[in-house]
């Protein structure tokens, strides 16, 4: 199951960094670095859908419905390009993190992306 919810990002000076999934109570991590952070929540939001599901207990839907989407503008390699959104990070410039599979991402905004047919 590969939902894009909200991560919600907050950094400490001195403390690194704390981010939590907005739909998913209690679920939150913590790195020092902003890298760290994302590859913890990642995996924070893995283990919280999968003990809800083992759980027999409801799983939200994302603020963000987006699935698969067309990039419509940003750069070049990436335009007419589909893939899944993944994350959501208000605190980007870019917040909508895209995967276009093997191991290849990118973040852009809003206005770059359109709801693609599944």
């Amino acid at each position: 199951m590969n939902k894009a919810y909200t991560i919600e990002l907050h950094q400490d000076p001195g403390e690194g960094w704390f981010a939590r999934v907005k739909e998913l109570r209690g679920c939150m991590s913590q790195g020092d670095t902003i890298e760290e952070v994302l590859a913890e929540i990642e995996e924070a939001q893995a283990l919280w859908l999968e003990t809800a599901l083992e759980d027999g207990g409801s799983i939200p839907e994302p603020e963000c419905p987006l699935d698969k989407v067309r990039i419509v503008r940003g750069p070049v390699g990436f335009v007419g390009r589909v893939g899944t959104v993944t994350q959501i990070v208000p605190s980007f410039i870019n917040p909508v993190r895209v995967d276009f599979g093997h191991g290849i991402y990118a973040y852009f905004s809003k206005d770059e992306i359109e709801e693609a047919e599944a």
